[in-house]
């Protein structure tokens, strides 16, 4: 939310299975962040998404599964598309996404400018993240593939 703020968005919602969590969430935040802030269900996310510009999966549906929380019909050609879960394959967000015309970023993206901006603070180096993001990639897949094997 931090980070959406400082983007300039003028809304964000966050819809949560328990909404006592999320609100539980608004009232750690600094109030100029939390009064752009709306919490929804779950329940209800399909009422919202297409509407928004920015989905942001920050759930591990998708992860070991092909649930979706969104129906993909509520997805828009112009909407982005941000999938948290880093795996070898897309999600069935992403798929669905993809499918929708949507701009895709995917887990692996964040992971690696995560471990990027980390990196950065610890060294003061600033890492290639185009040959993070490859290492990453080939090694989810050679995982995926070990555990599909066994």
């Amino acid at each position: 939310t931090y980070a959406l703020d400082k983007m300039g968005a003028r809304k964000i919602i966050i819809a949560n299975r328990t909404p006592e969590r999320a609100i539980k969430l608004r009232e750690l935040m600094d109030p100029k962040i939390s009064s752009n802030l709306e919490i929804i269900s779950l329940d209800d996310v399909n009422n919202h998404v297409s509407r928004v510009d920015v989905v942001i999966n920050a759930t591990p549906v998708g992860l070991m599964d092909d649930k979706l929380l969104i129906n993909p019909e509520c997805l828009t050609i112009d909407q982005i598309v941000y999938d948290l879960v880093y795996s070898p394959r897309p999600t069935p967000l992403i798929r669905a996404a993809m499918n929708r015309g949507c701009k895709i970023i995917d887990g692996v993206v964040h992971l690696v400018e995560q471990g990027a901006a980390s990196f950065r603070i610890w060294t003061g180096i600033t890492p290639e993240t185009s040959f993070m993001e490859k290492v990453v990639r080939t090694e989810l897949l050679r995982r995926w593939r070990r555990s599909e094997i066994s």
